[in-house]
């Protein structure tokens, strides 16, 4: 029996949750939605053009809730908040100008760890300088979607950004910059650069 051969502007899942930077929960809310790989990807690419769009992953979770009035697939609501304690609140932590509790200040430093241990592992593994592509747009990242730039170090620093994760200091048509390295992706996906990047975003986008 013949294969069938996959059509060359066909989109697949993993495809589009590997640009797109989705969770495997946000594939199956979409999923469960109706939406097809095409769909998501479509409006992936038109957030950068019409700027009053949610953000992909924001869109798929406010369409699953209008659906299904859960947050997250098979997950019920979140239990009423008790009355509060006649005990004095934990003092809060100041983090990156927001205020967290224990909890999150602890997840803060964990993130904050596994970016260093991401820090050293890149440093040890990609191979400098290489091109790379605008996939993603943070508020970080002053140039447009798809364009190329020449990646030629990871900035080197003892404090690392839990918001907008390692940076990168690339070279533009405009000169020097840094830039967020999860905005990133090696051009050359055949290249040993390729899937140590793309690790690296997958895990931010879903840390």
């Amino acid at each position: 029996m013949a294969t069938k051969k996959k059509s060359k502007n066909s989109l697949d899942w993993p495809e589009v949750k590997r640009i797109v930077k989705l969770s495997v929960e946000e594939v199956e809310m979409a999923k469960k939605c109706g939406m097809s790989p095409r769909d998501v990807r479509a409006n992936y690419s038109s957030t950068f053009q019409e700027k009053w769009k949610s953000p992909t992953r924001e869109w798929i979770r406010e369409c699953y809730e209008r659906k299904y009035g859960a947050l997250t697939p098979g997950k019920a609501e979140a239990p009423p908040v008790a009355p509060p304690s006649t005990l004095s609140p934990p003092k809060p932590t100041p983090v990156c100008g927001t205020v967290v509790g224990k909890r999150g200040a602890k997840r803060i430093a964990q993130q904050r760890l596994a970016l260093k241990g991401w820090q050293e592992h890149l440093a040890k593994v990609v191979r400098f300088p290489f091109d790379a592509r605008v996939e993603d747009l943070s508020a970080r990242c002053p140039l447009r979607f798809g364009e190329v730039v020449r990646v030629i170090a990871l900035e080197e620093t003892d404090e690392v950004d839990d918001m907008y994760g390692l940076f990168a200091i690339v070279q533009t048509d405009r000169g020097s910059d840094t830039l967020p390295l999860c905005d990133l992706c090696a051009v050359d996906q055949s290249s040993e650069n390729y899937q140590p990047l793309d690790d690296y975003a997958v895990w931010f986008a879903n840390k």
